[in-house]
């Protein structure tokens, strides 16, 4: 009996951490063109997912300077 309710709880508990792992699809959450932060994601101009990479500031450009490289 005690077995049965150790292997139910363990399987409720593996359950709820799937489910919590895979967070809801918001939709403010889609990648932009445009960098504001690094290590964001972003989307290149032919639409797959990149990340926003610093890149040097050209003179005259404040900080940060970042780009949408892609990611593989």
């Amino acid at each position: 009996m005690l077995v049965r309710i150790a292997t139910l709880a363990l399987a409720l508990l593996l359950a709820s951490l799937v489910l919590a792992g895979c967070p809801e699809k918001r939709r403010g959450d889609a990648p932009s063109p445009i960098c504001t932060s690094a290590f964001q994601r972003c989307r290149l101009g032919n639409g797959p997912l990149g990340v926003c990479t610093p890149i040097p500031c050209k003179p005259g450009q404040k900080p940060p300077c970042l780009m949408c490289r892609p990611q593989h």
